[in-house]
């Protein structure tokens, strides 16, 4: 069962999603989505269990994939580059695993080489899904 998502955008260009750490909200990526969006239309979330979406247990990291697969859907944000720091990253890693159509490039920060590591199920998978650099050429030239 997916969980509804609170979420923002802003902007307008290239879409980009951005996923929080545990215990913060959307808003702790205020500072670099700012930054974003004066050229790209950017999409934050909270988590499951984070900020304004509602809790419901979550059993893997694909519940929160599912999640934001939900959401991509339902704001016709897909595909786009994802990027995550700490247990967000691990959630585009995962996302990029179960649904490779929605993401155009990835970039995980700070995720932990022991929980999702290239040693990891989803390190092995996440390594095989890889985008060439001109996906992101591609990004810059549409604006």
């Amino acid at each position: 069962m997916t969980v509804k998502l609170n979420h923002r955008i802003d902007g307008k260009g290239p879409h980009v999603l951005l996923l929080h750490a545990v215990g913060v909200d959307l808003t702790f990526l205020d500072a670099v989505a700012t930054v974003l969006a004066q050229d790209f239309t950017v999409l934050r979330a909270d988590l499951r269990g984070h900020g304004k979406s509602p809790y419901a247990p979550a059993v893997s990291l694909e519940d929160y994939a599912d999640d934001v697969h939900a959401l991509l859907t339902e704001v016709n944000f897909a595909p786009c580059a994802v990027a995550g720091f700490a247990f967000g990253g691990m959630v585009t890693q995962a996302l990029a695993v179960k649904y490779p159509q929605d993401v155009l490039m990835h970039v995980g920060a700070d995720t932990g080489e022991r929980q999702g590591g290239c040693g990891t199920r989803h390190g092995r998978q996440t390594r095989r899904y890889r985008q060439p650099a001109r996906c992101h050429d591609a990004a810059l030239a549409q604006r």
